[in-house]
């Protein structure tokens, strides 16, 4: 009887213990990015997530966002389309207004300029973008958000302004 007893524990210990290395992961992107780099721009080791500080700084550029997990993208830029990572977000009520909400000097911190070409206003909307180039290779980072109304965004009545970063993989210029 105490054999048994030891079998069966043994085989439900066992038995926990493949279900818990065989469950599904939550907010576990599959998709391989081509290659990442580090915050100096120099190629990192390749991962299944985003690795990039921008993601990170998000929350402390726009406190009061709801965020979505970061999730494979591709994005039309003044350079073709481009792969990479891209997380959405929105503000409701009063924090509802946003302006150019990046930090420049984190993002020179990271090697990025200011890229002109990505640059869009209009009431309602806009979208302007940073770019770096080491060792041949380029990336992007888009920066949007629209408060849905286009004719005049301070009268913004739904309270809810969504928005949009961008990462690209890095790539070439074509």
């Amino acid at each position: 009887m105490k054999n048994t007893l030891i079998i069966i524990v043994l085989i439900s210990v066992l038995g926990v213990g493949a279900w818990y290395v065989a469950r599904p992961k939550q907010n576990t992107i599959s998709q391989t990015v081509l290659t990442p780099t580090n915050s100096i721009g120099a190629p990192s080791e390749v991962t299944s997530e985003p690795t990039s500080p921008i993601f990170g700084a998000i929350t402390k550029w726009l406190p009061q966002s709801i965020l979505e997990v970061p999730v494979p993208a591709e994005e039309e830029t003044p350079y073709g389309t481009v792969t990479g990572w891209k997380v959405e977000g929105k503000l409701t009520g009063e924090a509802a207004i946003v302006r150019n909400f990046e930090d420049a000097k984190f993002m020179k911190t990271l090697a990025f300029e200011e890229d002109m070409k990505f640059a869009a206003d209009g009431p309602g909307a806009s979208n302007w973008g940073y770019s770096k180039t080491f060792e041949g290779k380029t990336e992007v980072v888009v920066f949007s958000y629209s408060s849905g109304r286009l004719g005049n965004p301070e009268g913004n009545t739904n309270g809810t302004v969504r928005f949009s970063v961008f990462v690209s993989d890095p790539f070439t210029k074509k």
